[in-house]
């Protein structure tokens, strides 16, 4: 979701935003002999604000439009196990 607001020469703009994800993983371990398919399924997320604030000088054929940006974001995984019988 993104917000803009202008007032004059001054621009402001904030924008905000998540997500997240499951995966589902497998894979054959063969080890001295035996085989086994490892599974695991990890969870992902993230989640951010962007915040900005800018000025405008000059005219409608030049201008010079400096800004100050602000960001915050996280993103985090589970812990990752994998598992699953010999097969």
């Amino acid at each position: 979701m993104t917000l803009k607001y202008q007032t004059g020469p001054w621009l402001f703009a904030a924008a905000a935003f998540g997500g997240a994800g499951q995966f589902n993983t497998s894979r054959t371990v063969g080890l001295l002999g035996t085989t086994q398919v490892a599974k695991g399924n990890p969870d992902t997320s993230n989640l951010g604000v962007l915040l900005r604030a800018a000025y405008t000088y000059g005219e409608e054929n030049f201008y010079v439009r400096p800004n100050v940006s602000l960001s915050v974001i996280r993103a985090a995984t589970g812990a990752y196990r994998e598992n699953g019988p010999a097969r």
